[in-house]
């Protein structure tokens, strides 16, 4: 669901016709990461290469400082 007010409700299906009605009558939206409202383009490229490092190609994952590594990505933006 694309976090739009701009789309009309009535082009989607009637679970997110529902959806997309909550999301435009919502009193805050939380920006998004994946539509590149929620950070700069290099925070987003930060926390991408963040999760690739410590998330898609390490061996073994080790989530704890994966997580401090995304937390610190988010912090230097």
């Amino acid at each position: 669901m694309p976090p739009r007010t701009d789309i009309s409700p009535d082009r989607f299906e009637p679970p997110l016709t529902a959806v997309s009605r909550a999301y435009q009558s919502a009193d805050e939206r939380l920006p998004s990461v994946a539509h590149g409202l929620a950070f700069t383009p290099a925070t987003t490229d930060s926390l991408l290469e963040t999760v690739d490092e410590r998330l898609v190609s390490a061996e073994p994952v080790d989530i704890d400082a994966a997580t401090d590594a995304l937390i610190a990505a988010v912090e230097d933006a």
